[in-house]
């Protein structure tokens, strides 16, 4: 199979609205990876629809927005159970999911990466870029819904002396924080907060100076996010850093946009957020710094998009 293409630095220093040269100082001494790929067309273009139709009418997927965690206490209880069993490598923190991700949407085409080794890549560098872009000389970082700890693997070398906080509804997620952190030799502080209800909240200590920052997690919230909204609100923190599905982002008078925003609506995936934060803004509550869009997902929607905000 011919992967004929490759994502130039030159692409993605436009999508982040950055130049060459802070983007490569954003990367740091890490070299650009290859991420090479085809655009997909014609009849095996339409396959690729029919089959997110498909999936769209399925009885049983999973609709999210509801408070239960059952499926992230099963996930990321094999992948804390691996690294018991094997040793931490990082390696094993990605979520099972990325195993199937070879089909991919990128740049309003549907592109064959040739294996999931694309997407583990092209994750890593999107969330480097923008957590070192967006949260650079933060000296706290609270993350929401930090999951098996991907994120911070990144913040321990991005901000080697700020204070991390990783929260998540499943107890497994702070079983394997502590064994990143100790891997790291960095102190990394475990909290189980429950999104939906808010216990664990005040165990967070946000504060003025605290960034706080999600990634692919509100996503599970689907409309019930008032709540959250509220509290962050009410403690001010110093930045809200979301890369996240972004129903208002999509441009559904296209196809290719209508059928992702067909497949977010179906899962109950976040909505009207941003509306929200926007409304606030309006009324002199809230700064929205920054609202973007990457142009990246798996076949069926996609979750980097970049909302950055800070309460008034």
């Amino acid at each position: 199979m011919l992967l004929d293409r490759d994502v130039a630095p030159e692409f993605v220093a436009a999508k982040l609205a950055i130049s060459l040269d802070e983007l490569q100082r954003l990367l740091g001494n890490r070299p650009w990876p290859r991420l090479a790929y085809r655009i997909v067309q014609g009849a095996e273009r339409d396959n690729i629809m029919r089959h997110v139709l498909e999936r769209i009418d399925t009885a049983d997927l999973r609709v999210v927005g509801e408070n239960d965690g059952s499926v992230w206490e099963r996930g990321w209880g094999e992948i804390r159970d691996r690294i018991r069993a094997q040793g931490f490598n990082p390696s094993l923190l990605a979520p099972q999911y990325f195993d199937q991700h070879r089909i991919l949407r990128f740049d309003g085409h549907y592109i064959d990466a040739g294996s999931s080794a694309f997407v583990t890549a092209y994750d890593d560098l999107l969330r480097r870029l923008v957590l070192a872009r967006y949260l650079d000389g933060s000296t706290r970082v609270v993350e929401l819904g930090c999951g098996t700890g991907t994120s911070q693997l990144i913040l321990a070398d991005l901000l080697p002396h700020a204070e991390l906080v990783a929260a998540d509804w499943a107890a497994p997620s702070q079983d394997i924080v502590r064994m990143l952190a100790t891997h790291l030799k960095r102190a990394i502080r475990p909290v189980r907060l429950n999104m939906l209800t808010l216990e664990g909240f005040d165990e967070l200590a946000i504060d003025r100076e605290t960034a706080v920052l999600s990634v692919h997690a509100l996503e599970q919230l689907g409309g019930n996010w008032g709540a959250l909204l509220e509290r962050l609100l009410e403690v001010k923190p110093k930045l809200c850093l979301h890369i996240e599905p972004i129903l208002e982002l999509y441009d559904e008078s296209t196809l290719f946009d209508f059928l992702a925003a067909k497949y977010h609506r179906r899962r109950n995936y976040l909505h009207g957020w941003l509306s929200r934060l926007r409304e606030l803004a309006a009324a002199g509550r809230s700064e929205i710094m920054d609202e973007r869009r990457l142009s990246f997902g798996d076949r069926y929607h996609e979750a980097y998009s970049v909302v950055a905000w800070r309460p008034l």
